[in-house]
């Protein structure tokens, strides 16, 4: 395995990469993932770049570490890949959610009141559980 993107220093597993390769919401995202398993710092180098320093909250090995950044340029693949299938997405999710909303409105036909019952489900505790004879006392 490559260990070019992730350098390990003092602990830390320290992820370089370009601000127009994984947007601000895909570094956000992926923080959010590790937060339970790393203190995650997040700084800016150079106009472009972004430095993402995680040191996990156990000890752990070179080795682990070097996974544990290479855990970290996966998921920030996958939050980069989420945001942008999102972007693309966002107008059809509106005319479903639309369509959706407006085809529910026309079956209602105007306020519901909560004492209707179309269906004849609702009933009374007391009817159901202690009988309905006897003011429902079994």
């Amino acid at each position: 395995m490559p260990s070019w993107p992730v350098t390990v220093h003092q602990g830390a597993a320290i992820v370089e990469i370009a601000e127009a390769v994984y947007p601000t919401a895909a570094v956000h995202g992926a923080a959010v993932v590790f937060i339970d398993r790393a203190w995650l710092r997040v700084s800016q180098p150079a106009p472009g770049r972004a430095r993402i320093e995680l040191r996990p909250k156990e000890a752990a090995t070179e080795e682990q570490l070097r996974a544990l950044g290479g855990d970290l340029l996966d998921e920030l693949l996958h939050q980069a890949l989420r945001a942008d299938v999102g972007a693309r997405t966002e107008k059809l999710r509106e005319l479903v959610i639309g369509k959706a909303v407006l085809a529910t409105e026309g079956d209602v036909g105007g306020a519901v009141e909560f004492h209707d019952d179309p269906l004849g489900i609702a009933r009374p505790w007391e009817e159901r559980y202690l009988g309905e004879g006897n003011g429902g006392r079994k």
